[in-house]
């Protein structure tokens, strides 16, 4: 009987033993899936500040252009009256 329990007992230190590493490892895991998961979000973040800056960006290149058409448009308005002016005369 006391052999059975020291056989039972030894199986139960090795099961501890082998849970013991189970949870270790599973705790590595973890700790690299949350490491992965910040460096992710912090390329997201970087990422997204960019796309914002780009659509700035372009944004005021939009803005530029449309006031050069405008003023190339005033100009070209304004030649076309004085032209008109110097015909009639």
């Amino acid at each position: 009987m006391t052999g059975e329990y020291e056989k039972l007992k030894a199986i139960v230190a090795d099961k501890e033993v082998y849970i013991t590493k189970l949870l270790k490892q599973k705790t590595q895991v973890e700790e690299q899936k949350q490491l992965i998961i910040d460096d992710l979000k912090t390329k997201i973040s970087e990422k997204d500040a960019y796309i914002s800056k780009l659509l700035k960006d372009k944004s005021q290149q939009q803005e530029r252009i449309t006031s050069q058409e405008e003023q190339s448009i005033k100009e070209t308005s304004s030649v076309e009256v004085q032209f008109n002016y110097l015909i009639s005369m």
